[in-house]
């Protein structure tokens, strides 16, 4: 069994928000035009047949041959950090973890171990 050469994780907890509807175009802006197409897809339900689905791609691709504005319903969420916590796979299950919380003067930072 062929194991990965790194292991890494990063677990983050903490508040999530909009950013804002400038910072969401941005983004929109920078992704690629298949996901700036699938984003108009996206419905509060799921799609009855994946036919209509492929034709609405094909309409909205042929009615935005250039640029693909930005879906009404995108938004960008950013979070606030509280707490983080990285790990590191180590030989022998030997692994690095570390924590930072977020406290009153700063981050404190604490290794852990498995």
């Amino acid at each position: 069994m062929l194991r990965p050469k790194v292991g890494r994780q990063l677990r983050i907890v903490g508040g999530a928000e909009a950013v804002g509807r400038s910072a969401g175009e941005r983004d929109f802006a920078e992704r690629g035009r298949g996901s700036r197409l699938s984003a108009h897809l996206h419905r509060p339900t799921p799609p009855a047949d994946r036919d209509e689905v492929l034709a609405e791609y094909a309409r909205l691709s042929a009615a935005y041959p250039d640029e693909v504005p930005c879906s009404p319903s995108w938004t960008l969420y950013g979070i606030r950090p509280d707490e983080m916590e990285f790990w590191e796979a180590g030989p022998d299950r030997i692994h690095t973890r570390v924590s930072f919380r977020r406290e009153a003067g700063g981050w404190q930072t604490e290794y852990l171990w498995p």
